[in-house]
């Protein structure tokens, strides 16, 4: 496997992961993806994008979603 479609499958897969944290925190405070959108001032649309992951989803909405939900993100490199 050549590393850029390394990348991109390891890219998908911290995606489809944040997306699907973010929205069980998010239905476990039992919000609507409106009052998320509302708070973080952005759409529920995207809000959506985000969950569902369509697209790619930017570090920074992601770090305010997750502190929204009272919750931390953390990147760790290891070689």
């Amino acid at each position: 496997m050549n590393k850029r479609k390394e990348k991109t499958e390891l890219a998908n897969f911290i995606e489809e992961e944040l997306g699907a944290l973010l929205r069980a925190g998010r239905e476990d405070k039992g919000w609507t993806r409106e009052y998320v959108a509302a708070r973080l001032g952005t759409t529920a649309e995207e809000i959506k994008r985000i969950e569902t992951r369509r697209g790619r989803i930017a570090l920074g909405m992601v770090q305010k979603y997750a502190e929204l939900l009272d919750k931390k993100v953390s990147i760790r490199f290891f070689s």
